[in-house]
């Protein structure tokens, strides 16, 4: 049966996302995805050599149709074998530089994203402004509880809560201290 996965007006990172899930469905034998996004084809075409899987892709008009032939599955690890080694310090309640509303609409992709990959990082430890993302008026609020859930430790920082007077808001997680952050910070935790 041909499957027809159609990521056309998605934004980043739905196609990669909605390819993987339907590759882990596995139910077909062609699976065809369009998309109409140089951006999303360059980065399904990523994800699918990263994970090994035959795919021939052509362009008509200006859309871009990838062919997959067989039933090639991606399987998921369980939760135990999520974890690897690195923390993750969030020091902001959005991602990167520059323009504060690009930088909100970046947090989300950013913890999505995380969601839906194979290796999960130990911690993530929330600073500064970073601890509006673990209160109940969080955007990101469903993403990090379900790290949690897959065994990603949750902490913001007492000190943080308490400064924006968050403490009693607090959604997901534990309060962590500064002492554990420096211990992150030591094996290798990495800032954003």
């Amino acid at each position: 049966m041909k499957k027809i996965l159609d990521v056309r007006n998605k934004p980043c990172p739905e196609p990669v996302l909605e390819t993987k899930k339907a590759l882990q469905t596995g139910n077909f034998s062609e699976l065809e995805i369009i998309t109409d996004s140089d951006v999303s084809k360059e980065n399904i075409s990523r994800f699918l050599s990263s994970m090994g899987i035959n795919f021939e892709v052509s362009q008509i008009g200006n859309e871009y149709h990838f062919y997959i032939k067989g039933s090639q599955n991606i399987t998921e690890k369980p939760n135990n074998e999520y974890k690897i080694k690195e923390s993750f310090i969030i020091s902001k309640n959005y991602l990167g530089e520059g323009d504060k509303t690009l930088g909100e609409i970046l947090i989300k992709s950013f913890f999505h994203t995380l969601n839906e990959l194979d290796e999960l990082p130990q911690t993530l430890f929330f600073v500064n402004s970073g601890v509006y993302l673990t209160v109940a008026s969080s955007p990101v609020l469903e993403d990090v509880k379900n790290l949690e859930c897959k065994g990603v430790e949750i902490l913001s920082c007492g000190t943080c809560l308490d400064y924006y007077h968050l403490k009693e808001k607090l959604a997901v997680g534990k309060i962590g201290n500064m002492y554990r952050l420096l211990e992150l910070l030591k094996k290798g935790g990495i800032l954003i």
